[in-house]
């Protein structure tokens, strides 16, 4: 949790903001007294307190605990930004995922030549990291992703990556099967992936 910390004749930063701090005009609080919120610098209800002249961002332990031995810990900033990103994240990547069944032919080739392991693989993620799908196993476990529905999804979606690379090489080798039929394990693998995706996705409560 992010707090807002108005500290004697100084001023703070949290992540990024810059706030002017709050100068102790007692010893002691007082009731019915204002400070300002960090967050949208309305005044809420605080210890009597005067602005600061003094705004370059300074935060250190000493300070820290002159502010809360005054009594001056104030609003806090709101960890949705945090929550929304990763939500955010999440249905990017089931739409990518829709987008690589729909137009499979498309990224992977058609027939026999459907060995473009590495187009599918850009896709998920494993080549580059412009997908939407780049480390998205994170993003599960930071929300918090049930761990059965987790390790399903991760054993699919590595087999796409596997099927995928293996197509790439594989007429060129001793390989028992030919690229464009590791290409078909691999969308049978997306399919998979997609449908506990969407487990996770209503597990998490996160609505698409």
């Amino acid at each position: 949790l992010l707090l807002a910390l108005a500290l004697p004749v100084h001023s703070f930063s949290i992540t990024g903001y810059s706030f002017p701090a709050l100068a102790c005009s007692s010893s002691k609080p007082q009731s019915g007294s204002l400070v300002l919120s960090a967050v949208d610098q309305h005044p809420v209800r605080k210890a009597d307190c005067t602005i600061a002249t003094d705004v370059r961002p300074r935060l250190n332990r000493r300070l820290l605990l002159e502010g809360v031995a005054c009594g001056f810990i104030a609003g806090s900033l709101p960890l949705p930004v945090i929550a929304d990103a990763d939500e955010d994240r999440i249905k990017a990547g089931y739409d990518t995922l829709n987008d690589l069944i729909d137009n499979w032919s498309k990224y992977a080739g058609v027939g026999k030549e459907a060995v473009n392991g590495d187009n599918v693989r850009r896709q998920i993620g494993t080549v580059g990291n412009k997908s939407p799908l780049f480390n998205i196993r994170k993003v599960f476990l930071r929300k918090g992703a049930d761990i059965d529905l987790f390790e399903a999804f991760e054993k699919e979606y590595a087999q796409i990556e596997a099927n995928s690379y293996s197509a790439i090489f594989a007429d060129y080798s001793t390989s028992p099967k030919r690229g464009y039929q590791y290409i078909e394990d691999a969308y049978n693998n997306t399919k998979k992936t997609r449908s506990i995706y969407k487990e996770l996705m209503q597990d998490l409560g996160i609505k698409y």
